[in-house]
């Protein structure tokens, strides 16, 4: 049989028999190539795939001295995996069994982690299996080639995600598995307190997300990679996570004896598959449960935990009888039990692939304009949404598809609206929709009612800046990482007015996280609405670019208001946006951020015309009136943002003058007078 594993960033090619001899087992590794990139980039993949395949079959025809003659059915992995490179891999191997006329079999790459124990060890039917990687980890039963019984699976990241993410965080380099393990080697695992997220819980699911977050935000507090005790960081990590695995497994273990009774004659089996079963302190973990619940560990050669093609070929001979259709089409998700229900906010059942995640339980908090402009868009999705209101007039209206704060609106479709914030106990997606100063109690009220569930991805829906404990200026996204240390978090912005999202007009928006996995979630929810979101690893540039928009969006609205111009209008946005490139960039803010969605797309949006309530806010004071009555950010926001620049030790000329005319009550002449008094520098 002749096995080709191409999901992710391995190229590989294997030659087995059916007696389990492995006469080649090929692999062209992409390590190096992604490791600049801090994780695998598809696309790159896919082509490295398309320049290694034919060497590396070749290589094993060499290495096992035969030639395609020889081979008597070819296998390749169909899915789950980075669509890309799955297709490389099933196109050849398709190619070779239509000219050959020889079986072909498309491998589930999951299933070939399943059956590989018993390539490599005498391991009978049925068996408990931990497989743990970079891009999966669960449990469990396996019955029969094709007979497997999920037990649980991760909620968001894997555990090698968790791995790779806080290599990364940490400055380790990619993969982040074995730069952890080897760094942890002179650390000590007790010094730094992580969480052991569904420790205890019912279930056999696990969720690696809120350790990551904690342990970045650990990071940060102790100075950054540069002066934090990494090797203490990399053992504490590494214990946490050999812990959630330790603990999911006694409960499977649990339910897998309640499923499979022994009588005592043979020993169960608990197998660790993956590329994660290669860590020596998680063996050692798990080895100690496997002992006390007296089954026997059995773990593949580290040559075949990780992405390999003689797993692909052997779980083909597993079921030779049974070959494929050559139509046979490439899966990016093919799950090995199609009938487990999805953990909370992850997939749905069934074999076909997905093209989005089902969200049972979405909670938008704030039943304002943008709050019921989010809900609608996330009922056009078709998800199941709840807003939390503060007053019954809300409720009322939402429920016949109004929004008070949108009278002009025509109806949408009723939205489902609630005063009871016992709907934030099993959300698995919370929107925190609210003016800025109500966000510190939203994050408050969201850790009190979900301390013994699971933690719900957060995303921020405010434009604007905090006020710390000294009266500093400081951003939404570290308060909630301050008071939701467990939860996954994003920044959801961009340029989008409430009114036209309510009424399902077109949008293009952007979910911002160093979590990919958290936005891909989001992105999911939405899927299939008015709202075109995009991926962002940026959270503090779109957090800042949307607050301080908001800013020079007065700005621009006084220069209208006083008459000042077309041309001083084009001065304060072109200058207004140097200002938020400097002061980002100086956050730490990535300078591609800037000059997209959530910066100049919602800069260009908010400085349009009076529809924008901080332009009709900047007009009223430009022409000396009373500004409107609905709430503009940029007026709550510029004394905290000026507050955080002077702190900073960065200069913003148009944000100070803001903050003069608004919370000083200077004269806007003289502001403005003052402004041209400044030495104009280079651009």
């Amino acid at each position: 049989m002749l096995g080709i594993e191409s999901s992710c960033d391995e190229t590989a090619a294997a030659i087995v028999a059916a007696d389990k001899t492995i006469y080649a087992n090929e692999i062209a590794s992409q390590i190096e190539t992604h490791a600049k990139h801090g994780g695998v980039v598809p696309e790159v993949a896919a082509r490295a795939h398309l320049e290694m395949i034919d060497k590396v079959i070749r290589d094993a025809l060499a290495t096992a001295g035969l030639t395609m003659g020889d081979i008597n059915a070819v296998a390749a992995t169909g899915g789950p995996g980075l669509i890309g490179g799955v297709a490389v891999g099933t196109v050849i191997a398709k190619a070779i069994a239509a000219a050959r006329q020889i079986p072909y079999f498309a491998v589930n790459h999951l299933e070939g982690h399943a059956l590989s124990p018993r390539l490599a060890d005498d391991v009978a039917f049925p068996y408990l299996l931990l497989l743990v990687s970079g891009g999966h980890t669960q449990l469990l039963a396996v019955a029969a080639p094709g007979d497997y019984r999920r037990y649980g699976t991760t909620m968001d990241d894997a555990a090698g995600e968790a791995f790779d993410k806080c290599a990364k965080a940490m400055g380790l380099g990619y993969p982040g598995g074995p730069a952890i393990e080897a760094a942890a080697k002179s650390g000590d695992a007790k010094a730094i307190a992580l969480p052991r997220p569904l420790k205890g819980s019912a279930g056999c699911h696990f969720s690696f997300s809120g350790l990551k977050t904690a342990l970045v935000n650990r990071l940060s507090q102790l100075g950054g990679p540069e002066a934090a005790p990494i090797a203490d960081l990399a053992a504490s990590l590494q214990a946490a996570i050999a812990d959630c695995l330790a603990d999911r497994t006694k409960a499977a273990i649990t339910r897998f004896r309640e499923e499979f009774p022994h009588d005592g004659a043979n020993q169960p089996v608990l197998v660790i598959a993956g590329g994660v079963a290669a860590n020596q302190h998680i063996f050692a973990v798990l080895q100690r449960v496997a002992t006390d619940a007296n089954f026997r560990l059995s773990v593949p050669p580290a040559k075949l935990c990780t992405d390999n093609a003689a797993m692909i070929a052997w779980a083909a001979l597993e079921r030779f009888d049974r070959p494929d259709d050559l139509a046979f089409a490439p899966r990016p998700r093919w799950p090995l039990d199609p009938e487990a229900s999805p953990p909370p906010g992850r997939g749905v059942p069934g074999g076909a692939p997905m093209t989005r995640a089902i969200v049972a339980r979405a909670v938008v908090i704030g039943a304002g304009s943008w709050g019921a402009a989010i809900a609608t868009a996330l009922n056009r999705a078709g998800q199941r949404t709840m807003v939390l209101a503060r007053r019954q007039e809300s409720v009322d209206a939402l429920a016949i598809g109004r929004c008070l704060q949108l009278p002009d609106s025509a109806p949408a479709a009723p939205i489902a609206a609630t005063l009871d914030s016992a709907c934030l106990d099993d959300a698995e997606l919370i929107f925190v929709a609210v003016p800025v100063v109500a966000n510190q109690a939203s994050f408050m009220m969201i850790a009190e009612r979900q301390k013994n569930h699971p933690p719900a991805v957060v995303s921020l829906c405010a434009k604007g800046i905090g006020k710390a404990d000294d009266g500093s200026g400081m951003l939404l996204t570290d308060l909630a990482s301050r008071l939701l240390p467990n939860h996954p978090l994003a920044v959801f912005s961009g340029p989008s007015f409430a009114d036209e999202v309510f009424a399902g007009l077109p949008a293009a928006l952007v979910a911002a996280s160093d979590d990919l996995a958290t936005t891909n979630r989001i992105q999911d929810a939405f899927e299939g609405s008015n709202l075109r979101l995009y991926s962002n690893d940026d959270p503090v540039g779109v957090a800042l670019a949307g607050a301080m928009k908001n800013v020079i969006a007065i700005a621009a609205g006084c220069a209208v208001g006083a008459g000042f111009g077309d041309n001083a209008k084009a001065a304060i946005l072109t200058r207004g946006l140097a200002e938020i490139a400097r002061f980002a960039n100086l956050m730490g803010a990535k300078p591609d951020t800037i000059f997209g969605l959530a910066g100049v797309g919602d800069l260009a949006l908010t400085c349009a015309g009076p529809h924008s309530r901080n332009m009709a806010f900047g007009i009223a004071l430009g022409r000396g009136e009373a500004p409107p009555a609905k709430l503009a950010e940029g007026s709550r926001t510029v004394a905290q943002l000026a507050a955080l620049a002077k702190a900073k030790g960065v200069d913003l000329p148009i944000t100070n003058a803001v903050d003069n005319l608004v919370n000083d009550g200077q004269n806007l002449h003289a502001v403005v007078a003052s402004l041209l008094a400044r030495r104009a520098g280079a651009e």
